[in-house]
């Protein structure tokens, strides 16, 4: 500044801190954590206010060695734009020193210079913490409101949680999340840009990954999620719009075979156990999906047992409850023609005396045969002839006859169309009704 033409002080520019810990500010990371204490409740709390970059290489720890007490590391952002840069290629947050929990809350999380290397592999070329100390296996890291425009590596030694995150990677050919083994949990959250998740490890063995309440759109490059390794995938409540190359993708070690839900859909749910076999059968065992709704048609042989795949009226397709094999003839669980084919006339005596007179059959298209019998009745008007007594229904001297008794009858109704529910009720009758479609049965036949 000046003052009649001469200088009277000179402006000092002001220094963002953007890092605070134990109430003092500190303008870079490496300084706050060179500083940092835990409190009372053996917590180390860094607040992020603005852009902090992460210029060390390495395993960048998380706390200093020697401190006492210490259970946890938080980094919380406390702006809007608050954000942890890691511009080193080969540069990862850690902890080898203490089995603590880190966690990181409203923040953007930022990889700069993508590298494959060593020890590293996969894991530089994203946003990543490690955990690993003796008890590794029982830490966690969890991302909670945070988002990853250059993509993020779980914690592969122990437990990683995403909670309402969004994963927004555009990069070509690198991937929203790079899952290294370990358990990893994904709820309320969203992915885009280009692809999704990969499941992949070092070993034999590609963890366990639970998505929840998420959704996945317009990723282009790779299905939504590709499975690599021998990994537990569950899908609860899952999205996957607009994505070009499918839901997911078992594909081993990248190998010459892969198995791929190509259809997109809404709430899907499911559990997919890939095993590291890459014979083509064996994602039949593998994929058990239970719920959601299809843009295309998914095999049953994916389905859960007990679901199955069946076309929508608008088009789509949906995984409902599959008819139980071996029905009871109750309302909820009826007889199929399978069984009533093969059913007795004793077999049919006391399934009616059980429902209290009333049964229920899954029918669909069923029709009297050209001898005018249904289920295992049998045709035989010779004159003189014996009825066989032991069918469902028979036909007696010179034609069907039957016999007017006070014990309750039957009816079973059938048509082209699936009845609502898709069970037609067999009840008490007298009488033949006058529908083609229709026959009645004395319950003790002639």
């Amino acid at each position: 500044m000046t003052v009649a033409g001469e200088k009277v002080f000179e402006p000092k520019a002001t220094v963002v801190k953007p890092v605070s810990v134990n109430g003092t500010s500190y303008e870079t990371l490496e300084d706050a954590i060179d500083a940092a204490t835990p409190d009372a409740n053996g917590v180390v709390t860094y607040e992020i206010s603005g852009k902090v970059d992460v210029t060390a290489t390495g395993w960048v720890q998380v706390a200093k060695s020697g401190l006492t007490g210490l259970t946890a590391v938080k980094f919380v952002g406390t702006t809007d734009d608050a954000k942890i840069c890691i511009n080193g290629g080969l540069a990862i947050l850690a902890d080898q020193n203490y089995d603590i929990d880190v966690s990181f809350e409203a923040l953007a999380l930022s990889k700069l210079n993508p590298t494959y290397g060593g020890d590293y592999g996969h894991s530089t070329n994203y946003f990543t913490t490690w955990l690993r100390n003796s008890g590794a296996a029982e830490n966690t890291v969890t991302y909670t409101n945070c988002t990853f425009p250059n993509g993020v590596s779980n914690n592969q030694y122990g437990k990683t949680v995403f909670d309402n995150c969004k994963f927004t990677n555009g990069a070509t050919g690198l991937y929203n999340l790079w899952n290294y083994g370990g358990s990893t949990e994904i709820k309320n959250s969203s992915f885009t840009g280009t692809r999704g998740i990969k499941a992949y490890s070092e070993g034999v063995d590609g963890g366990q990954i639970e998505v929840a309440d998420t959704t996945f759109n317009g990723l282009g490059e790779k299905a939504a999620i590709v499975v690599s390794k021998a990994t537990t995938v569950t899908l609860n409540k899952v999205d996957a719009t607009e994505c070009t190359k499918g839901l997911l993708q078992k594909d081993i070690d990248g190998g010459s075979l892969k198995t791929t839900i190509e259809a997109n859909g809404t709430g899907i749910s499911g559990k997919f156990d890939i095993t590291a076999t890459t014979t083509a059968d064996a994602a039949k065992n593998e994929f058990n999906i239970s719920a959601g709704t299809f843009t295309s048609e998914v095999s049953n042989d994916y389905c859960a047992d007990g679901f199955e795949v069946k076309a929508n009226d608008n088009g789509t397709y949906g995984v409902v409850e599959a008819a139980t094999a071996d029905g009871d003839g109750t309302e909820a669980n009826p007889y199929t023609l399978e069984q009533l084919g093969t059913m007795t006339r004793q077999a049919y005596i006391e399934a009616q005396n059980r429902l209290n007179g009333t049964m229920y059959v899954t029918v669909g298209n069923y029709a009297y045969d050209t001898n005018g019998v249904l289920g295992n009745g049998v045709r035989d008007d010779t004159t003189g002839q014996i009825p066989d007594h032991s069918k469902l229904n028979a036909y007696g001297e010179n034609g069907y006859r039957v016999r007017r008794t006070t014990a309750p009858t039957a009816r079973a109704l059938c048509s082209s169309a699936a009845p609502s529910p898709a069970a037609s009720r067999v009840t008490p009758a007298s009488t033949r009704s006058a529908h083609p479609c229709c026959w009645r049965c004395p319950l003790t036949p002639t």
